[in-house]
């Protein structure tokens, strides 16, 4: 295999490794713009229970139901705040990922023009 056939195949490489570090970190922000709009709206839900004092047997399951509520959309809301974070870490991680493959495939680029514009390999 010559020099330039070398060249060649890390540019494809690197440009395969740029477009698959690029696919994830779309893949992750899209996934993050889908999880705020149910976000957003488990953030708007209050459940005040505060005014339901009764005697009434009634009363009081429909409480006890509504203080259930409340904890499920407490954790739902949490659940999904921890997973947008997490998705927004991994994204930038990708990101990063791929403007260092963006970097060295630049200067990939630039040897291999190099090199066949001389003539060797």
């Amino acid at each position: 295999m010559s020099n330039v056939d070398a060249l060649a195949a890390r540019v494809r490489a690197l440009e395969e490794k740029v477009d698959e570090a690029d696919g994830y970190a779309r893949a992750c922000r899209a996934a993050l713009v889908r999880l705020r709009g149910p976000l957003g709206t488990l953030s708007a839900v209050s459940v005040d229970v505060g005014g339901l004092r009764s005697r009434s047997a009634k009363v009081d399951r429909a409480r006890s139901r509504a203080e259930s509520a409340r904890q499920v959309v407490g954790t739902a809301r949490s659940r999904l705040a921890d997973a947008a974070g997490d998705l927004g870490r991994i994204a930038g991680r990708y990101e990063r990922r791929a403007d260092t493959a963006r970097a060295e495939l630049r200067a990939a680029r630039k040897q291999l023009a190099a090199t066949v514009a001389s003539g060797v390999g």
